[in-house]
């Protein structure tokens, strides 16, 4: 399924899986993953972090998850709004974030400098 998506032009991708959840059963019980509320798109994002981003020794999950989203929003220009979009993204960026988590491993004590140089450089 990720393949399906991935090999799509990239501004296709999001509708295309949009598409594909409506699909899926929990669309029919009222689960809208583009409208699931802050809150609850940050506990996915949390467990998300959990169960795809590479352990960083020194980093908690929290910061972590923190570094993942700012990165997301950096680069799509705005804040997350979708888990949907969550896995566009970690999609494209997976490879980047490997060589993240390396780095952040080795020098966890960077993670404000990290998170600043996010918040300010061109890598949209």
């Amino acid at each position: 399924f990720r393949g399906v998506i991935e090999a799509l032009p990239r501004h296709e991708q999001l509708q295309a899986l949009t598409a594909q959840y409506r699909l899926d059963p929990l669309h029919e019980l009222g689960m809208d993953p583009a409208n699931l509320g802050a809150d609850l798109l940050a506990d996915y994002a949390h467990d998300f972090t959990a169960m795809h981003m590479p352990w960083m020794n020194g980093l908690a999950r929290g910061a972590q998850q923190q570094l993942l989203v700012e990165l997301f929003a950096r680069v799509r220009g705005q804040e997350l709004t979708s888990i949907l979009e969550l896995h566009c993204l970690f999609w494209r960026l997976e490879r980047e974030l490997t060589h993240i988590a390396r780095l952040m491993t080795v020098t966890p004590s960077v993670l404000p400098q990290a998170l600043t140089l996010i918040r300010t450089c061109d890598i949209a």
